[in-house]
């Protein structure tokens, strides 16, 4: 909130900055760095698989794989 008010700093990876709208966003530096990293969906194998559990965990799944 302090970020979006202007009154603080945030750092944010590019993916996620990427996703934020209606707030006014600076590049801390112009060339920043670059790193390859991959986002993973772990859960406990014994969780029970409930019609809930499936229908949250392929919303994650799709959104994971919209983020690139």
């Amino acid at each position: 909130a302090l970020v979006a008010c202007g009154t603080g700093v945030g750092l944010l990876p590019t993916r996620v900055a990427q996703q934020v709208k209606g707030v006014r966003l600076v590049l801390a530096y112009p060339n920043p760095p670059c790193f390859l990293d991959r986002l993973c969906l772990v859960y406990r194998a014994d969780a029970p698989k409930t019609a809930a559990h499936q229908h949250i965990v392929k919303v994650i799944e799709k959104t994971l794989k919209s983020m690139g």
